[in-house]
């Protein structure tokens, strides 16, 4: 096992996998799946994921602008920061517009087979 070859036992892939049922108009319907995985694994997400933000923030690939990934910035930064350009816009006479998609579906949709 090697973190810069990135080759793993299988025991450390694998997960167990139990659906989640959600109540509606009385019946149960399966809408997502919950997955559990070994401490073992999720302690190397955590290194994988640090290491990850090290290599992203070392060659600069993040932009200012990027609120994921990046320490100290999360969606409630996203919103204060687009909310302050948008009162600028409108202070300094601008119009302003944003036009906003909600993804929260999206993966239902797309064709993993690609």
């Amino acid at each position: 096992m090697s973190i810069n070859s990135g080759m793993y036992k299988e025991k450390f892939k694998t997960a167990r996998e139990e659906p989640l049922y959600k109540k509606s108009d009385i019946v149960y319907k399966i809408t997502d799946q919950y997955h559990f995985l070994t401490i073992f694994s999720k302690i190397l997400g955590k290194l994988f994921s640090s290491r990850q933000i090290i290599f992203l923030n070392k060659y600069n690939i993040l932009t200012e602008v990027q609120n994921g990934f990046r320490e100290q910035k999360s969606t409630t930064t996203a919103i204060q920061m687009f909310t302050e350009r948008m009162q600028e816009a409108l202070d300094n006479g601008l119009r302003a517009i944003s036009i906003l998609f909600d993804l929260t579906k999206a993966c239902g949709v797309l064709n993993l087979n690609v």
